[in-house]
């Protein structure tokens, strides 16, 4: 029996109209990708799964992928049973013998999946050079009972996905997600095409319940950098999730709480997304500078690349 260890791209997408989302059917079919089953997640599943938003950044960053894994819940039954799934993609793992378990119990009533070749992912973007980081007292390991994140989450692309879908993975009970506010974000490069705060914390709290339906999802706006966040203060707060770019910020509240007497946290730290290769990453601002007609690489603050 093969178990259900994979990756969905739901083929509903979410689009912006008159502020609010909604939901407009697309033509192309959700794919499937292999990831390692584990009880609890560990830094394996957690490296498959930025290896495979890579893939899915490659052919769309926004793509709406959603990791449906055992340890959040999903069944072999419950995945297939999903009338949005129609393929499988094949990089070269157990594809066709995931397909032929998920097809065994695919209702009747609904196609058959198939397979769907994708080409190689490159190597991920260098992570930054490390820093000193203080000695922190021994965690548990996962899954952790409440586990925190935040970010601007604008135009959720494969980035924030994968942050916010190992947040979900990590979190036993509850998860909360700290959304930059509107107020923070006045010196974005075009912040005129910036997703308003409702919308972003929507976007963001809406995937983590797809990743962990049980999960309880708790979101608050951040509107000050100085101000403490529910990680720096809360005592029920147990990890808390950051990319390879803000692990030093994370190390910082980690110690926070330590001086201030306050249970420690584990720090999970999850890789880049990669937007076109090299060293580049997917980036929201050249995702708003697409919107604008100009080309990779000529946003304000530098260079990037978007898919």
């Amino acid at each position: 029996m093969v178990a259900c260890c994979s990756i969905l791209t739901v083929s509903e997408k979410m689009e912006e109209a008159g502020g609010r989302r909604r939901e407009a059917r697309a033509s192309t079919p959700c794919p499937l990708v292999d990831l390692p089953s584990t009880h609890p997640p560990t830094d394996a599943l957690l490296e498959s799964l930025r290896d495979a938003y890579c893939a899915v950044a490659a052919a769309d960053p926004t793509a709406d992928a959603v990791p449906l894994v055992p340890c959040a819940g999903w069944g072999r039954c419950a995945v297939a049973a999903l009338p949005e799934l129609a393929s499988v993609l094949d990089a070269g793992g157990r594809a066709t013998e995931v397909m032929d378990a998920l097809n065994a119990a695919r209702p009747e009533e609904l196609p058959r999946l198939r397979l769907e070749a994708v080409g190689v992912v490159g190597p991920p973007p260098p992570p930054p050079p490390p820093a000193a980081r203080p000695p922190l007292p021994s965690t548990p390991p996962p899954p952790y009972t409440r586990v925190a994140v935040g970010g601007t989450f604008d135009r959720l692309h494969a980035g924030h996905r994968l942050l916010l879908a190992a947040s979900a993975l990590l979190a036993r009970d509850s998860l909360f997600v700290g959304v930059t506010g509107d107020a923070l974000l006045a010196g974005k490069a075009h912040k005129e095409r910036l997703q308003p705060y409702a919308t972003r914390e929507a976007a963001a709290a809406s995937f983590a319940v797809a990743v962990r339906p049980a999960l309880a999802v708790e979101t608050a706006p951040l509107l000050d950098p100085a101000a403490p966040t529910a990680a720096d203060v809360d005592p029920a707060m147990t990890a808390l999730v950051v990319s390879q770019e803000t692990v030093g910020g994370g190390d910082r509240i980690c110690a926070g709480r330590v001086a201030a007497g306050l249970p420690p946290l584990a720090l999970a730290v999850v890789g880049l997304v990669g937007g076109g290769g090299g060293d580049s990453k997917i980036s929201s601002t050249d995702l708003r500078a697409a919107d604008e007609g100009l080309g990779v690489g000529q946003r304000v603050g530098g260079s990037g690349a978007a898919v």
